[in-house]
């Protein structure tokens, strides 16, 4: 039996418009990067719940992340290193975002993923890929099915 995620395919959904970042010293300078907002309860879909996270532009140009991305997902620390533990990546963005993302120089834009739950306490992080531009979010403790380690 396949014990990886693989009854949906989960999708990057982006929860609001870009908003403009309005205390730039809070934020790394001159860099486009994730990061995870704790603060925010967010249900993903159907019951399922949500992680919120921030795709933050801090540069002075717009950052362009088109609707075919499928590098967007989670990873939990092992001890040989970094496992994925979805079978399928995110494939993409939901649907009512037709030709992609923009995010405008030193704007945020706030989206959503399925967050895990399970009886197994790990180090998690998300990956993102876009091009040749690898970002990651912070590491965080989550817990997941323990059979996802298999």
């Amino acid at each position: 039996m396949d014990s990886k995620f693989t009854l949906f395919i989960p999708q990057f959904k982006n929860t609001d418009k870009a908003k403009a970042i309005t205390d730039l010293d809070k934020c790394l300078p001159d860099s486009i990067y994730i990061k995870i907002n704790f603060g925010r309860n967010v249900r993903y879909d159907h019951g399922i719940k949500g992680i919120a996270i921030e795709l933050i532009n801090t540069t002075d140009r717009n950052f362009v992340i088109d609707r075919a991305f499928n590098d967007f997902f989670c990873q939990v620390k092992s001890k040989n290193g970094w496992l994925t533990i979805e079978k399928n990546q995110i494939t993409g963005f939901q649907d009512d975002v037709p030709l992609g993302l923009v995010i405008p120089a030193n704007s945020y834009v706030t989206a959503k993923l399925p967050c895990y739950k399970g009886t197994e306490t790990v180090t998690m992080r998300y990956r993102f890929v876009i091009g040749n531009r690898v970002m990651y979010s912070e590491e965080f403790t989550g817990t997941i099915n323990p059979k996802l380690l298999e």
